[in-house]
């Protein structure tokens, strides 16, 4: 009877250590859900740094036409963008909800949650990054966010995903 105890709790942890471990997607669903949350991200951070920018700094003043342009290009991977997040929720986001509902709850989140953990010092490197940035073609600047994600990944930060391939850097 021990014994069954015993590996009954040995499978448990091995159950809830898998469990543990985040959800993997793909490079093709990361850039889906990259061009997807970009542009209110973006739109998000320049109503946030408002205050704590110039009147001429890049959020301000070309950070909404970079969402924009984003956006247009995100617009084909919306609902591939919508199915990994919810997938990667785990069960978090609520079932039955529409695409458009969801899509709109996932933008508006997006947009107002990046403000609350912002100070004037990330507002003034996130403008500087944006605008080093903004040249680039949409596919690329989510590259660009992909690569820097793999990077943190590779330094031992927790994240709320994994990248299913086997890719090095």
């Amino acid at each position: 009877m021990l014994k069954s105890v015993i590996a009954l709790a040995l499978l448990a942890n091995a159950a809830l250590a898998e469990a543990a471990e985040p959800p993997c997607i793909t490079q093709a669903e990361f850039r889906s859900v990259g061009l997807f949350l970009l542009p209110p991200l973006i739109e998000g951070a320049a109503g946030s740094c408002q205050a704590h920018l110039p009147a001429n700094a890049y959020l301000l003043t070309g950070g909404r036409q970079l969402a924009a342009s984003v956006a247009r290009d995100g617009e084909a991977h919306r609902q591939a963008a919508i199915a990994t997040l919810v997938r990667v929720g785990g069960g978090k986001i609520p079932e039955g909800v529409s695409g458009e509902t969801m899509a709109s709850l996932i933008s508006d989140m997006a947009r107002s949650e990046l403000g609350k953990k912002m100070s004037a010092g990330d507002c003034r490197e996130i403008d500087k990054a944006a605008e080093l940035l903004a040249p680039l073609p949409p596919e690329n600047l989510v590259g660009v966010i992909e690569l820097l994600a793999r990077l943190g990944m590779k330094n031992g930060k927790r994240s709320p995903f994994r990248f299913c391939d086997a890719r090095t850097l």
